[in-house]
């Protein structure tokens, strides 16, 4: 690290600052709650820290930017250093809102692998948009066509088995995920094959899943958030039954 760098360093860090106990100016609110929080860890601090505006809804221009508990930042990654902590611990990977989360988590990276040397993520099965396609002219011959076609064939066998490698259940991106928090985390092999229905977004700032009848709902939005099922406590509408067969609905006109 040179000299310059070292400095700015220095300079960065003492621009951090920890606000104890901090009163906002009248003219001061606070934003909802949950910043930059997607995918983190059941418990995590960011789900609870909130950003702070001036009377114009702009960012201060000094003192913190974000308000947790009383507590005054001026940067996330301070926030993230209390992750851990006893006022925010790392809940067991067996607890119901860390299944919730991984459940979340195998759900939104469903057939998605990388083995940390790629450089974007591999999606398998590998999709028909990565695989030559034959396009025919008439200009050309049948030798043509037949030379061209094993030709693309052979392409997409090659891309096809590359991929195969590389999607094993251990370069799964759910799990490699997971990991970053839960080192000892295994593959959920059953998860992978078909993604398990979502519970909801309640285990950021809940234990326990609410009751529908108890949902706070979320973003300001009231049971159900979506109307026929809540994203908040997973509740769901169900749906109506269907007659089986034999069993046709019938209606008598009325008179």
């Amino acid at each position: 690290m040179t000299a310059m760098e070292t400095k700015q360093e220095v300079l960065l860090m003492s621009e951090q600052k920890v606000y104890s106990n901090h009163k906002l100016p009248p003219s001061y609110h606070l934003g909802s709650m949950g910043i930059g929080c997607a995918f983190e860890p059941p418990g995590h601090p960011r789900y609870f820290v909130r950003s702070v505006y001036t009377r114009f809804g702009n960012t201060p221009p000094k003192g913190p930017c974000y308000m947790l508990n009383g507590t005054g930042f001026t940067e996330l990654e301070q926030v993230d250093k209390l992750y851990g902590t006893p006022q925010f611990p790392i809940l067991d990977k067996n607890h119901p809102a860390t299944i919730a989360w991984m459940k979340d988590i195998y759900s939104h990276f469903h057939r998605c692998y990388h083995d940390g040397c790629r450089r974007s993520i591999l999606i398998y099965p590998v999709p028909s948009y990565k695989l030559k396609t034959f396009i025919d002219d008439p200009r050309f011959s049948e030798e043509w066509r037949i030379i061209t076609k094993q030709t693309i064939e052979m392409k997409n066998e090659k891309i096809k088995t590359n991929a195969k490698i590389v999607a094993i259940p251990d370069n799964h991106m759910a799990v490699r995920y997971i990991r970053k928090h839960y080192p000892d985390h295994q593959p959920i092999l059953e998860w992978i094959e078909k993604p398990p229905m979502k519970d909801g977004n309640w285990y950021g700032t809940l234990k326990e899943r609410p009751d529908p009848d108890k949902c706070p709902g979320q973003c300001g939005m009231k049971h159900p958030v979506n109307g026929t099922w809540c994203q908040f406590c997973g509740w769901r509408k169900e749906e109506p039954s269907q007659p089986q067969g034999g069993d046709a609905v019938t209606t008598t006109p009325s008179n």
